[in-house]
């Protein structure tokens, strides 16, 4: 019944100048076909060359951006050919079950306005071959649908970032998708490295400190960053004995970044190979007790980490022995009034 009254409608449209056009997947011989079989076309199926020279011609504003090997900087590619063109990038993470109806509302809460550009990060998906359809559908239809739910694109510009994977199996499988323009970034020695040249950006920030542990002067000068002697709030607490509590803390913070980082790579690394081997026929709990194994346990993990609060001023201690804690630390903990706890002791 719907398929006559859309017919019908259809036949009421006035003439003017516009093109419309409908897409059907259905069987060759479906009823609603039938209706407008004097204007049916049946195209032939498209070639990978001819269709990355349809895209190259009527879509280059569209781009995937791919790298050598991870972390080389595509997400800061995108961000910094969003403010070169004078837009603002809002991004989309895809990752995990493909659900359509999940991405639809994420894109909608995004609030996309012409003057956007669209940063598509794709990460490990267990259905490529799905997106790779849905983004066909929103890159070229410009409208993407499911159920009652609907979403129309504003922006033009888009960027489709592909997360690296174990030789490369997340690109190939979305064989739509790579036939856009490409910008592959690959390793420069740091010479495409952009640090801002702001005193208080985090890059400059992380350096003055590195720098001043290799000078061994960072326990006897003051960094100042923002404002009147923004640095001696710590030797305010400390007074007179200042110890090397500033070194103890940014070396607990490198350990731990470098154990966090470390063990990313590793889970990383785990991920991408399970999307290589058949893991259709594992169980689930047998899924489930891998991940927790490739786990740091709390045994093995550094027995300091420093947790900073949303006021900057204030830092908590995590810890398993209190007797292992550097004595600048706890005496700075101390002088504030705060006495380290012993976990141990209050174990249930």
């Amino acid at each position: 019944m719907f398929n006559f009254l859309l017919h019908d409608e259809i036949r009421k449209l006035p003439p003017g100048k516009y093109l419309l056009c409908f897409l059907c997947r259905g069987h060759s011989n479906h009823p609603f076909l039938d209706q407008f079989s004097d204007l049916l076309q049946k195209p032939p199926p498209m070639s990978e060359l001819k269709l990355k020279q349809y895209f190259k011609e009527y879509w280059s504003h569209i781009s995937v951006v791919t790298s050598e090997v991870p972390g080389l900087g595509k997400s800061e590619y995108i961000q910094s050919s969003a403010i070169k063109n004078k837009t603002r990038s809002a991004c989309i993470h895809i990752s995990g079950p493909m659900n359509r109806l999940l991405i639809i509302e994420e894109l909608m809460k995004l609030c996309i306005k012409p003057y956007h550009v669209l940063h598509v990060d794709i990460g490990t998906i267990h259905d490529p071959y799905e997106l790779d359809l849905f983004l066909f559908e929103l890159i070229v239809l410009r409208h993407v649908s499911v159920g009652s739910t609907a979403y129309a694109l504003e922006c033009e510009k888009i960027f489709i970032e592909i997360a690296n994977t174990v030789k490369d199996t997340l690109r190939n499988s979305l064989p739509v998708v790579t036939c856009f323009q490409r910008k592959r970034i690959e390793w420069d020695n740091y010479n495409d490295l952009k640090i801002s040249s702001e005193i208080n950006s985090p890059v400059q920030v992380v350096c003055q400190y590195l720098k001043a542990m290799d000078t061994a002067t960072l326990d006897v000068k003051d960094l100042y960053f923002t404002g009147q002697n923004k640095a001696s709030t710590l030797n305010a607490m400390l007074g007179d004995k200042q110890s090397s509590v500033k070194s103890d803390l940014v070396t607990a913070l490198i350990n731990t970044s470098r154990e966090f980082a470390a063990r990313s790579v590793h889970t990383c690394r785990s991920t991408q190979a399970a999307t290589i081997v058949d893991v259709g026929s594992k169980d689930i709990s047998e899924v489930l007790a891998e991940r927790v194994a490739g786990m740091i346990r709390w045994e093995d993990s550094n027995h300091l980490v420093i947790l900073f609060h949303q006021n900057f001023q204030t830092v908590s201690a995590l810890y398993r022995n209190v007797n292992d804690v550097p004595k600048p630390i706890d005496y700075l903990f101390k002088k504030q009034g705060s006495t380290l706890v012993d976990f141990n002791k209050n174990r249930l």
